[in-house]
């Protein structure tokens, strides 16, 4: 069934019997389902400078929501050029429904991220108004090295009922391809020209389903990875042989571009400090000052930064040029620092059986006596203690000239991530609630917030706190709200706010009903356990702290306090309690840690238990009557 579409396109015939199957299988479906008959990706690696990349696709688009499927993309970059691209639609009995024209294909070189982006995307949507169709495209692309050669991922959002992926080396070059998932060995054989075939195949691929938070390196699930050992990178022979050959051949690329000209002593005035930490300090405080981050995507690909004078110059960069020249005003301060390369952990992780150059980051490194500081030089949120979530609990290549070696960065802990609520909250006659609170913001709570806050305006800062409160009440009015240390990494950040909630009480016969939490909850939406595949991943470790002095309206008191025993785990711990004070009043008080921001499959129903455990007790209601 999966080959006649191609009949089709070449000869124009139709072939009753494969037709009629494949109405029987639509017909078989209480909801018809897309699916991919058939891909195939054939790369042909000519040379080191030259990998040609052919990608065939044949669709059955079965549902609306599927017509997608016939789109196609492709980013262009100095280091890849689109070659050919074309597609077809036909109906279940042959006929052509439409084709890709060259008017359908849009090609964009702007990016939102991007001050100067010498990328272009190369892109065409091609839909039809009914279904169920038949799609057919192509495309032909060159890779001007194979550095870049790419991964095979044959698993799509639809099932796909027959996958091929064929390497020929026509040169005797050393690949290393790592199977993932259920992908067997390859078929190898050689042709009469001496070039070597490399043959995989895999039938009847379950769709991807996306699972919540699930950890980002389990989402590459079957395929072959496929990289180069030796390379050849706009002139800069390389190897990934192991760590400290990619590493070499890194610093050689970059070498000359990250110390300043004589003429250029900007980081001379730090010498006088006597504390080294304090003097890192303060020429990061100066980066941030004077800098702002722009992506850019020029020399080779992305991968050398501008020199150093240029950035001192224009004063914006990548996190490649931000972190060099942060590297370089160290260097002139008398310190010795390191540049890393970084693959942050909302895309994966390095394996570090397969050094290679599957990084997507750069940062600052400053080895000290007692401590070391990871310098995160995009960021004008962060202090030099600080460490972004998504380059916390990974592995970096640290770059030297001879022996660039992989390194952990520390995990923050969730006493070191807080939000702390302190408020007090007077229930009216109406059920509604005045509610006036401070929170105070630590860690990554407070980096998460701070770069929020830095790029909104006044009326989108107010958003964010109703959006928070709107989950206890239909309606939020915030009368104040200031925002204390923005600018101060150095400082917990602190949010003062009086809110108007309309509806906080739910009202029976002379009940009122609510629920006292309403600012923390705890957020899971996790699958059931027999239902997850993949492991999941925390964005960081926190605390959630709150106390919330609560003051009723004349003649109503407590029904049922509330003291539920804590819920304690390997995974964390949380606790509510709402009890009658000496003066008519109530206090609620909750804490919410969770300290395990990765959780493996096998302990994935364990902590399901928990999270719902947690979820339960937070939710708890208060009934308050006259």
């Amino acid at each position: 069934m999966s080959g006649f579409l191609s009949l089709l396109k070449k000869y124009r015939i139709i072939i009753p019997a494969l037709l009629g199957s494949l109405y029987s299988v639509l017909l078989a479906q209480p909801e018809p389902e897309s699916r991919v008959l058939k891909s195939e990706t054939l790369i042909t690696v000519h040379d080191e400078d030259k990998v040609i990349v052919s990608e065939k696709q044949e669709i059955l688009v079965a549902r609306k929501a599927d017509v997608h499927l016939g789109n196609n993309s492709l980013r262009e970059t100095d280091f890849i050029e689109l070659m050919d691209m074309d597609a077809a639609l036909y109906d279940l009995n042959g006929k052509e429904l439409k084709e890709l024209e060259n008017k359908d294909i849009i090609k964009s070189s702007v990016s939102y991220y991007s001050l100067y982006d010498a990328h272009n995307t190369i892109s065409y949507t091609l839909t039809y108004p009914v279904v169920p169709y038949l799609v057919k495209k192509e495309m032909k692309y060159k890779i001007k090295s194979s550095f870049f050669t790419p991964d095979w991922d044959p698993q799509e959002n639809v099932p796909v009922d027959y996958a091929r992926l064929e390497i020929i080396l026509q040169k005797p070059l050393e690949y290393t391809f790592t199977k993932v998932g259920g992908i067997g060995e390859p078929v190898i054989t050689t042709d009469s020209k001496g070039y070597k075939h490399h043959v995989w195949e895999v039938k009847d691929v379950p769709k991807y389903e996306g699972e919540y938070l699930s950890a980002p390196e389990s989402r590459f699930q079957l395929g072959v990875k496929c990289q180069a050992v030796k390379f050849n990178l706009d002139g800069f022979e390389g190897s990934v042989e192991n760590w400290q050959s990619f590493g070499s051949w890194y610093y050689n690329l970059i070498k000359d571009r990250i110390v300043f000209s004589p003429d250029i002593n900007t980081g001379e005035s730090f010498k006088s400090i006597p504390d080294v930490k304090e003097r890192v300090k303060k020429i990061y405080e100066k980066l941030q000052q004077e800098t702002r981050y722009v992506q850019v995507y020029l020399g080779i690909d992305g991968w050398r930064p501008h020199h150093v004078d240029k950035v001192h110059q224009v004063k914006y960069g990548d996190c490649k040029d931000l972190s060099a020249y942060m590297l370089a005003m160290l260097k002139q301060a008398g310190i010795t620092g390191y540049l890393a390369l970084v693959k942050t952990r909302d895309t994966g992780l390095v394996d570090k059986n397969l050094p290679g150059s599957k990084f997507n980051h750069m940062i600052a490194v400053v080895p000290l006596p007692d401590d070391t500081v990871y310098l995160e030089c995009t960021s004008n949120v962060t202090s030099v203690d600080d460490l972004h979530e998504d380059i916390e609990g990974i592995d970096i290549l640290l770059i030297k000239p001879h022996n660039s070696v992989l390194i952990r960065t520390p995990l923050s802990r969730a006493e070191m991530n807080k939000s702390v609520l302190k408020a007090t909250a007077q229930v009216l006659p109406d059920r509604s609630l005045d509610l006036k609170g401070k929170i105070t913001l630590t860690g990554n709570q407070a980096i998460q917030a701070r770069g929020f806050f830095k790029t909104l305006e006044d009326k989108k800062k107010r958003e964010w706190i109703i959006n928070r409160l709107a989950k206890g009440s239909g309606n939020v009015k915030i009368n104040a709200f200031t925002i204390d240390s923005l600018n101060n990494p150095y400082s917990p950040l602190y949010i003062n706010f009086e809110a108007h909630l309309q509806y906080f009480a739910k009202k029976a016969g002379n009940r009122f009903i609510f629920e006292p939490g309403i600012y923390h909850q705890v957020y899971f939406e996790g699958e059931k356990p027999e239902k997850r595949k993949m492991p999941l991943l925390n964005p960081s470790a926190f605390t959630d702290i709150d106390s919330i002095y609560y003051i009723f309206p004349d003649g109503f008191d407590v029904k049922n306090e509330v003291k539920i025993e804590p819920v304690v785990s390997g995974f964390g711990r949380c606790e509510m309690a709402f009890s009658r004070q000496e003066n008519g009043g109530a206090l609620y008080t909750s804490t919410f840690n969770l300290n395990d921001r990765y959780i493996e499959l096998g302990e994935y129903e364990s902590y399901y238990n928990f999270m719902e455990s947690c979820k339960s007790e937070i939710k708890a209601k208060i009934v308050i009557s006259q």
